[in-house]
């Protein structure tokens, strides 16, 4: 699945403006206190619900996407 179809289906769940794909935005959310090796994401969502949350990783499994 390509970046531009992940962000459409982030969007249809969460709402166009809680779905941030700017290079900007994204690079800030890059690094974190993890010992993983840094990695830019996709994007950054803000769902607004516990039910947003369990669609996104419902979508995220379904198309192998690492959360």
């Amino acid at each position: 699945m390509d970046n531009n179809m992940i962000i459409k289906g982030l969007t249809e769940i969460v709402g166009e403006k809680y779905v941030a794909a700017q290079e900007f935005v994204r690079l800030t959310y890059t690094n974190d206190f993890s010992v993983s090796p840094p990695k830019v994401p996709v994007a950054v969502v803000k769902p607004g619900s516990t039910e947003e949350i369990v669609k996104i990783m419902q979508f995220a499994n379904q198309y192998k996407i690492p959360v």
